[in-house]
């Protein structure tokens, strides 16, 4: 079951992939900011979960999982059994996912307030809600051709100031940052995920012992 996820560690590469991109473009001379109070914790977990929900709106999840579940072997011991079940654990995770996506907004955006400075989400937010941008990403979830995707100016002059830059350095780690709520993300999930695979598995099985009408 663990491996039938893989759609998480594929959403970490296509994000990865993106603002590697943006990072290779050089950053501005600036001096440096003033230092700035802290900003309270519930203004960090609101931009991060606005990171979060960007990031999820520009992807297609459904063909997200349906591949991830088409390339994971492990499922075969599900179609073993039934031959239908492989189709019901994949249906019952993306049913689960659309269900508790904003649990898992909180739950991502939680990890992105403890990595990134109030600053650094703000410009993020302020990235990935470019409509560019989320072509971009839409692209290369999808496996489709890029080269055509061009950031806008908006995101060229943003990814080119001191705070751009520190943002984009840290998001190419974005596989360390979601592999720390990993755990949190599947104790959220599997619970529904079982219970929907359980309801549809077990009217299967009442249709199949009441016989052919």
């Amino acid at each position: 079951m663990h491996r039938s996820m893989d759609a998480w560690s594929r959403l970490c590469v296509v994000i990865a992939l993106a603002f590697g991109l943006l990072a290779s473009q050089p950053a501005l001379a600036q001096p440096a900011p003033a230092r700035a109070a802290p900003a309270p914790a519930d203004e960090r977990q609101q931009l991060g979960e606005q990171m979060a929900h960007v990031i999820f709106a520009a992807l297609d999840l459904r063909a997200l999982i349906s591949k991830a579940a088409a390339e994971t072997s492990e499922l075969e011991d599900f179609g073993a059994i039934r031959p239908e079940w492989t189709g019901f654990l994949r249906d019952a995770v993306i049913e689960e996912i659309d269900h508790d996506l904003p649990a898992i907004e909180r739950i991502l955006g939680k990890a992105f307030a403890g990595v990134f400075t109030v600053e650094e989400l703000r410009v993020g937010v302020k990235i990935m809600s470019d409509s560019s941008f989320q072509r971009f990403l839409a692209a290369e979830a999808a496996g489709k051709e890029t080269a055509d995707v061009k950031p806008s100016r908006e995101i060229e002059r943003l990814t080119r100031t001191r705070t751009g830059v520190t943002f984009l350095e840290k998001m190419e780690h974005i596989d360390d940052i979601m592999s720390s709520v990993e755990t949190e993300m599947f104790a959220e999930l599997l619970p529904g995920v079982f219970r929907r695979f359980g309801e549809k598995a077990e009217a299967a099985e009442t249709r199949r012992a009441a016989g052919p009408r």
